[in-house]
């Protein structure tokens, strides 16, 4: 994948939907300011689609910007990333304007101003964005659990009896070592649980995924999942409370999983875990003719 150059989407309104995440909004003299991307094949595209789960994606027409900020007259076809609920399966009530993290509008800014997006565009279309304020560590917040002792899970259990055969609308995913779950039974199309769906369901400890796909400059980089520290967890928990508080999903805390050490212990695990009723496993193109896409996702990071 490559940067190609600034460019500009006309007609068109940034504005924060579904939990609080960017949206482009058809709406006449308007204009979206954000980056052409060219990916090397096809699988490249589709793995970078990953990180959008939930979006649809809508072919359009932009105008790069020339080395003087000004945009050409000669348009390029690209792609965009929308929630949309004329053009894809989500409702209204899912797209309405959420207001976004301060993270968020923070890593937006950063990465419009490192490619020399206008200075008035940022401060005018993002930075003056009403906002939810930076969580401090000291008040992470924390998924309410099922029991004050949670039951143990080994991890087969939970990813082939537990996850393989839940129902439509259960998710489940692992932060540290609690397995959290969610019914979105009602809402099966929100933008957050399809997200929990194909990204998090079924597999460990999502906390290097969400560090990875989320971004926060407060916290350390890291790159491996040994190098995970509790304060990673405990960021990475409270990111998922605050999301999905702000997509209307509730999330809570139902096992402790064992750690893989622990499986040969699992003959002396109390018969009451053992016979619990667990209910399926579900869990960036390289068209020449094609420049990919106007992404307002690498604008920001």
């Amino acid at each position: 994948m490559a940067v190609e150059q600034v460019a500009v989407l006309p007609d068109h309104r940034l504005t924060f939907a579904c939990g609080g995440l960017v949206n482009a909004v058809e709406q006449r003299g308007y204009e979206i300011y954000g980056l052409l991307l060219r990916f090397d094949s096809h699988h490249d595209w589709q793995l970078f689609k990953e990180f959008d789960t939930g979006y649809s994606i809508r072919e359009v027409w932009v105008y790069p910007l020339s080395y003087a900020g000004d945009p050409e007259s000669i348009p390029i076809r690209a792609f965009t990333f929308v929630f949309d609920p004329a053009c894809s399966e989500f409702s209204k009530e899912n797209c309405r304007e959420r207001l976004p993290q301060q993270r968020y509008l923070e890593l937006i800014a950063s990465g419009m101003r490192e490619y020399g997006i206008n200075e008035e565009y940022v401060e005018d279309n993002i930075m003056s964005v009403p906002y939810s304020p930076r969580t401090k560590q000291q008040d992470f917040k924390t998924f309410p659990q099922r029991k004050r002792v949670l039951p143990l899970l080994t991890v087969p259990r939970y990813q082939y009896d537990m996850c393989r055969n839940a129902v439509d609308g259960e998710i489940y995913f692992v932060i540290g070592r609690k397995v959290i779950s969610v019914d979105a039974v009602d809402n099966p199309s929100n933008p957050c649980a399809m997200w929990l769906r194909h990204r998090a369901h079924g597999l460990l400890d999502i906390t290097l995924t969400l560090h990875r796909t989320v971004v926060d400059c407060d916290l350390p980089t890291v790159d491996d999942s040994k190098d995970i520290t509790p304060l990673h967890i405990a960021w990475a928990e409270n990111h998922m409370v605050e999301w999905m508080r702000q997509s209307d999903l509730v999330g809570r805390v139902i096992f402790e999983l064992l750690p893989d050490t622990r499986l040969a212990t699992i003959a002396t695990m109390p018969r009451r875990i053992l016979s619990f009723r667990l209910r399926r496993s579900t869990m960036r193109t390289s068209n020449t003719d094609v420049t990919i896409p106007l992404e307002r996702r690498v604008a920001c990071r």
